[in-house]
């Protein structure tokens, strides 16, 4: 597996999640910028802006476990919690 850039754990767990590159689902790194402006924020995972793949079982009434995932703060609802 290849991991993309940046190299950054955060990064790499959103991608595992999504399926998708931080261009996609919105994760670039520990720290961004606010919009339209130069403060720093803290992206979470209410910033993110794909489905997860348990967010797709879900939505075919599958349930999911999720534990310990990094990335993850603050944690939603899923199907099976």
């Amino acid at each position: 597996m290849k991991a993309s850039l940046p190299e950054i754990s955060s990064v790499s767990w959103t991608n595992f999640m999504t399926g998708t590159n931080p261009g996609t689902h919105g994760i670039f790194g520990f720290t961004d910028f606010k919009t339209d402006s130069y403060d720093l924020c803290f992206p979470n995972f209410l910033d993110l802006k794909k489905e997860t793949f348990w967010d797709k079982l879900g939505e075919q009434r599958k349930k999911c476990i999720i534990i310990n995932q990094p990335s993850t703060y603050p944690a939603r609802k899923i199907n099976g919690t």
